[in-house]
């Protein structure tokens, strides 16, 4: 949950001046987005918490379906319940988005209507450079977390650990190179990145399945740390290095490749003091995901009322935020949000899960 705060503070300053700057005709640099923001700054590299999805994702649905996947459980079956855990809420954010889109002073039915029907059926939109799913930006890791649930159904869960390491190495070293190519990592969600995308994807996700077999498997870090701080360090990683300037890659990399990962590792030996904790930790986890899935149409419908509200847009942007986590809390409570899973394993609780929004895609 902490994660999924700090992912909808990133929107809600980047958001009003992509849309502004969008709507000139000129879509602003990267740089140029989170020029001036002063202290906000620190949220730049907010996208570095996709990655630490994915690997939560690998980490969470290897423990539960690993030897269930290889046994029992059909790959179609497991995709099945992957459906049914996150289209709802991103059909429910697509259908914002169209919304926000149709609140615009360049409405237009027709355009909107056809994006509607394609991000619904996840079909993304390969033209140009804007979003690949331009209704609800963040739709794009959710069509990847697709891709890497299937490549664990049908690969990952049948590889022995020294293959799936094969596969991390693989991967990392292709991530690594494509950082650098693109002095970063928040490549994937626009139309020209999203297959660059794919190794971002897997490296984080793939890790995570090794990291969860490694820890059924008894092997756990060093020393256990205190469990709010296991919560608390990677926030203060992307805070800290969202310090830097936006085109240090290196920042990136170690985050991505080696910190993120390492973090996870010692969360997942943190105890919780009380069994209340835990229930609390787990009630702020199932509204992870419903953040995730709608902030980002409610932030951009905010900023196309602010001027018939007469509101600078900047406030509008962090009413939108609190409208989005009041939706998000009403939409915990749902049917898709603590759906029993079949198959699943019992291993001590991972402190982590029930507080960052890597539990989001894992579900």
């Amino acid at each position: 949950m902490v994660a999924a705060l700090a992912v909808l503070a990133h929107h809600a300053v980047a958001q009003p001046r992509q849309i502004l700057g969008s709507a000139h005709g000129n879509p602003l640099p990267w740089a140029d987005v989170w020029a001036g923001t002063g202290a906000l700054h620190m949220l730049m590299r907010g996208y570095l918490f996709v990655d630490l999805f994915f690997l939560l994702s690998g980490f969470v649905l290897a423990l539960r379906f690993d030897r269930a996947l290889g046994t029992n459980l059909a790959a179609w079956r497991f995709m099945g319940m992957r459906v049914r855990r996150l289209w709802p809420l991103a059909a429910l954010g697509t259908v914002l988005g169209g919304a926000a889109a149709l609140a615009g002073p360049a409405a237009d039915a027709g355009t909107t209507a056809r994006l509607l029907l394609m991000a619904l059926l996840f079909v993304p939109q390969w033209r140009g450079n804007g979003n690949c799913y331009p209704l609800n930006s963040p739709q794009w890791s959710l069509a990847l977390e697709f891709f890497a649930n299937a490549v664990h159904a049908l690969l990952l869960c049948r590889l022995s650990n020294q293959a799936l390491l094969v596969v991390v190495a693989i991967s990392g070293l292709v991530l690594a190179i494509m950082i650098g190519f693109n002095a970063g990592v928040g490549f994937g969600p626009s139309a020209d990145s999203l297959l660059m995308a794919v190794p971002r994807t897997l490296y984080p996700y793939a890790l995570g399945c090794w990291m969860a077999r490694q820890w059924q498997a008894g092997h756990r870090p060093w020393h256990a740390l205190p469990w709010p701080l296991t919560v608390l360090l990677p926030l203060a990683l992307v805070l800290a290095v969202g310090l830097l300037p936006p085109t240090a890659a290196y920042a990136d990399s170690l985050c991505a490749l080696v910190l993120l990962p390492l973090l996870l590792w010692l969360a997942a030996t943190a105890t919780l003091p009380t069994p209340g904790a835990g229930a609390v930790l787990r009630a702020l986890g199932t509204v992870s995901f419903p953040l995730y899935a709608v902030h980002v149409p409610i932030l951009h419908l905010a900023v196309m009322l602010a001027p018939a509200a007469g509101w600078h847009v900047a406030s509008a942007s962090w009413a939108g935020a609190a409208a989005a986590l009041v939706l998000a809390v009403v939409l915990a409570r749902g049917p898709w949000s603590a759906r029993p899973m079949p198959h699943r394993q019992k291993p001590r609780a991972v402190a982590g899960t029930g507080s960052v929004p890597g539990a989001t895609p894992a579900g």
